[in-house]
């Protein structure tokens, strides 16, 4: 891809990979790999092999599910229909194991008690939490996460019929920024859930998940408290910091671009 061969470095030795993936062993890295594998056939116009790295991807982690409308959307009119045929082939099959003993109830059971119940590290939806504190006195995560969830979700498909791509680097940055709308609107954001977004931004010129990958250790510091307890103020300083940078890279500049072109 005519990339430099430093980005292989900022990947391998970034802390964030070394610690999560190498140390702890999340599968965030074999999703990384489902998606890079996507990218590098959708390059070479082999729609049947892409899906198939995007199935793979799905079949260790659900999440790239949501990239589905973007990815089946920017193939050539003749090469779609295969994209999304060899896919729901390919997904099936990883998912066939769940037809046994409800699988498939209990894996939606998981999803809800998961939106419903729990809470780390996020963002838009711990402002949203401090804010109904002035009206309510109780926790509204079993309101708030799904409404977030369906919000994202009307974002992502907006987002994937708008976007127009003329390359590759195009394809890869469609689906950081797909990457990044879920994770601003959760309400857990783990350190190793940025990992595959931050391995396809090093095809781009988008630093946003970079920067998350340093940002992101100060939530580390719940760690240190018996009870799990976060700090506000390293949560304000991360997320203020992310913010200020996602608005200096794509509205800033979009405002620049429009500027130079008038």
């Amino acid at each position: 891809m005519d990339q430099p061969i430093s980005k292989v470095w900022f990947y391998a030795f970034n802390p964030l990979i070394i610690l999560e993936l190498t140390g702890n062993l999340h599968f965030e890295g074999l999703v990384l790999t489902g998606i890079l594998t996507s990218i590098y056939f959708f390059i070479r116009n082999k729609s049947g092999l892409s899906s198939l790295g995007w199935s793979w991807a799905i079949g260790i982690k659900m999440t790239p599910l949501m990239l589905g409308l973007f990815m089946v959307s920017k193939w050539k009119k003749d090469q779609m229909l295969s994209f999304f045929i060899f896919s729901a082939i390919f997904i099936s099959l990883s998912l066939f194991p769940l037809i046994f003993s409800n699988g498939f109830q209990k894996l939606w059971q998981s999803i809800r008690l998961f939106q419903s119940n729990f809470e780390f590290n996020a963002s838009i939806y711990y402002l949203i939490k401090w804010c109904s504190g002035f009206f309510i006195n109780y926790n509204p995560i079993a309101y708030v996460g799904p409404t977030l969830n369906i919000i994202a979700l009307i974002a992502i498909i907006w987002y994937s019929l708008k976007v127009k791509i003329y390359n590759y680097e195009d394809f890869c940055i469609g689906i950081v920024y797909v990457y990044l709308i879920y994770l601003l609107v959760q309400n857990v954001v783990h350190p190793w859930y940025i990992i595959p977004a931050f391995g396809v931004s090093l095809l781009t010129k988008s630093k946003i998940f970079f920067v998350w990958t340093g940002l992101v250790f100060l939530s580390y510091n719940a760690y240190s408290s018996e009870n799990f307890e976060e700090n506000t103020i390293l949560l304000v300083i991360e997320y203020s910091l992310l913010f200020i940078f996602i608005l200096k890279e794509i509205f800033f500049k979009s405002l620049l671009s429009e500027k130079y072109q008038i």
